[in-house]
């Protein structure tokens, strides 16, 4: 059923970010044992999986993008959700929230996992959520506002993150949140 199809995807999800976050000393005693501690490999278990399941006839569901999304973000893939959240928007599944946060959340994961990387697009991509959402007649929440101060300050852009903290509640008439303040300490602690 597709249900069983999405617990699947899932599972993919929370392996790949439980590969993402192992140690190096554990991914290293993991490799000597030789266990695959690719965070990659679940990404495409995953893909094999909605492969396999049009194959049986049954169309993804918000359920099933859900997945995907969450898969895409454990490894800090944001153009792998972006890709995900258009192909969700082009068979016509309405995204709820926490499609677009997945989103969010894999632009964060990108600026922690990625340092060497240049964030520019993800941080553009990162800025095109909360407009998408509108778009969507979606309302902007805290939480959305919060996530996308958590990409800036992921990729360590010290100043356009206190900009934001401002800028964004500001902009969608909300009130800041301390959500929103803890990525500004992450970031802090990150840069010593």
């Amino acid at each position: 059923t597709r249900a069983t199809y999405n617990a699947f995807l899932n599972a993919c999800a929370a392996r790949a970010h439980s590969l993402a976050t192992l140690p190096r000393a554990r991914k290293s005693h993991l490799r000597k044992l030789m266990v695959n501690v690719s965070p990659l490999e679940p990404l495409k278990l995953a893909h094999r999986q909605l492969g396999a399941m049009a194959e049986r006839g049954f169309a993804p569901d918000a359920a099933t993008y859900m997945g995907l999304l969450r898969t895409h973000s454990a490894i800090g893939d944001a153009a792998g959700a972006q890709r995900t959240l258009s192909r969700m928007l082009d068979t016509d599944v309405r995204p709820i929230h926490n499609h677009f946060y997945a989103m969010l959340y894999a632009c964060i994961r990108h600026g922690l996992l990625h340092k060497s990387i240049d964030s520019e697009p993800t941080l553009a991509l990162a800025s095109s959520v909360l407009p998408s959402m509108e778009a969507l007649g979606l309302p902007v929440t805290d939480r959305a506002i919060s996530l996308t101060i958590g990409a800036y300050a992921a990729a360590r852009k010290v100043h356009r993150t206190v900009e934001l903290l401002d800028e964004l509640p500001r902009r969608y008439s909300r009130v800041g949140n301390a959500e929103a303040h803890k990525w500004v300490l992450i970031m802090c602690d990150r840069l010593h």
